[in-house]
């Protein structure tokens, strides 16, 4: 019988959201440091609406169960929605150094996964809902 909940309460989700958001703006102002207090808040706050609305979304037994020990589809799903949201976010507003954002942004398969692993996308996955 599994320990963990195949539904997880609101305030669960929210909590990995605002932790998300909270580490994904520490790390953007500890790496990036051309990036600006404002950029890198908006940034992190699309990393912990990402993972919010797709908590909430897919908040749903047959993708919360791990058939792999300790990784969910959810798991897996939540990063590719934060590098689309990422990605969506730097079409409207561009980002001040776009040489860099690749690095910030998470994993979108271009390539970037074989020569840096995205600080943001690394932030959602490691802090899935457990």
């Amino acid at each position: 019988m599994p320990t963990v909940p195949s539904v997880f309460p609101f305030w669960r989700i929210a909590l990995t959201a605002a932790i998300a958001a909270g580490v994904g703006f520490l790390i953007l102002r500890w790496r990036f440091k051309r990036m600006t207090i404002s950029e890198a808040t908006f940034a992190a706050l699309v990393v912990g609406l990402s993972v919010l609305a797709w908590r909430l979304s897919a908040n749903v037994p047959p993708l919360n169960d791990d058939p792999i020990a300790l990784l969910s589809p959810n798991d897996w799903l939540c990063p590719m929605l934060t590098s689309i949201c990422l990605g969506m976010y730097a079409a409207l507003r561009p980002p001040s150094d776009p040489m860099r954002w690749p690095q910030a942004r998470a994993p979108d398969g271009g390539g970037l996964c074989r020569q840096r692993a995205g600080y943001l996308g690394l932030v959602s996955t490691e802090l899935r809902v457990c």
